[in-house]
């Protein structure tokens, strides 16, 4: 699965010098949690593995578009409570701010939009859950990007659903939720190192 995205990826190359637009990788992971279950704390560790695109607006910033393969869920204690299996794509607005460090210039650029995601698999403890949530989630994501060099930069971002993932239509749909609560939504923090593979 992890391959044939990055085999997408590269196999977008030449519509990425076609259409004069920047692309590359993306690598990294996952510290998540799950609002709404019975346990707290980013205890749960998971991939972020993909490739971006990026258009300019101006000098100073610009769309990009990401195509992600995504572990989110929770754990307690070494337990796992839900891991989901998905695809993301992140579209965001892009604000960049060049620094002088000495005599290079380096870029810190801020970003925030939204990550529609498609669910293709999820387990808990007790088996496979897939059935009990959503197919499709949306997600708010924003954070920030530090360029050490053209085509190698790293990332911290922060994303949280916008709408529950729990589908309570589906019978034994509330196993899933802490006492009270009425639905669960991704709390995650992302690392990633992006190197930059297309440029214009």
């Amino acid at each position: 699965m992890i391959r044939c995205l990055l085999f997408c990826c590269f196999l977008g190359s030449p519509f990425l010098y076609g259409q004069g637009l920047d692309g590359g990788i993306h690598l990294g992971g996952n510290a998540t949690q799950v609002d709404g279950d019975q346990s707290a704390g980013f205890n749960q560790a998971g991939l972020s593995l993909g490739g971006f695109v990026e258009y300019d607006l101006t000098e100073t910033s610009s769309l990009g578009v990401e195509i992600l393969y995504e572990q989110l869920g929770s754990a307690r204690q070494g337990v796992l409570i839900l891991r989901n299996h998905q695809f993301s794509l992140p579209l965001l607005f892009r604000y960049h701010l060049p620094i002088e460090l000495g005599q290079d210039t380096h870029t810190i650029t801020l970003m925030a939009g939204a990550s529609p995601g498609y669910l293709f698999s999820a387990r808990s403890e007790f088996g496979d859950v897939t059935d009990l949530l959503q197919r499709f989630d949306l997600r708010a994501v924003a954070g920030v990007e530090y360029q050490f060099s053209d085509s190698f930069s790293m990332l911290m971002r922060y994303g949280y659903s916008v709408l529950s993932f729990l589908d309570t239509s589906a019978p034994l749909s509330s196993n899933l939720l802490g006492p009270g609560k009425i639905g669960l939504a991704h709390n995650y923090i992302t690392l990633a190192t992006r190197f930059l593979l297309i440029q214009r």
